[in-house]
C-alpha cells in the first residue's frame, strides 16, 4: 500500500503539494514523495528553503514563461537547489 501523499507549507511557494500518487496514462503510479508542484517560486524564504532541503529537493523546474519568470525571479541563494528554467509558452 502505498503512503498517502505528504501536503505540508513551504513558506513563501503557495499551493505545494506532492504529485505522487496519480495514475499514468498506462496505469502507473507516479511514486510519492518523488514529485512535488506549486505555484510560482519566486517568494520563497529561507525557512522554505531549508523545507525544501528537508525533502530532499535539489532541483526546481520552473514552467513560468519568460517574461513572467524574468518578472520574479526564485532566489534559492547558496543552497545545493538548482533551478531549471523551462519556460511553457502561451
Amino acid at each position: 500500500m502505498m503512503p498517502a501523499p505528504m501536503h505540508g507549507p513551504i513558506e513563501g511557494i503557495s499551493n505545494f503539494r506532492d504529485f505522487g500518487g496519480l495514475a499514468t496514462v498506462t496505469g502507473h503510479l507516479i511514486p510519492a514523495r518523488r514529485f512535488w508542484r506549486s505555484a510560482h517560486p519566486a517568494g520563497v524564504t529561507r525557512a522554505g528553503i531549508e523545507g525544501l532541503a528537508g525533502l530532499g529537493i535539489e532541483t526546481v523546474i520552473d514552467l513560468r514563461g519568460t517574461s513572467e519568470r524574468a518578472k520574479a525571479l526564485a532566489d534559492f541563494g547558496p543552497t545545493r537547489i538548482v533551478v531549471r528554467p523551462t519556460p511553457v509558452e502561451p
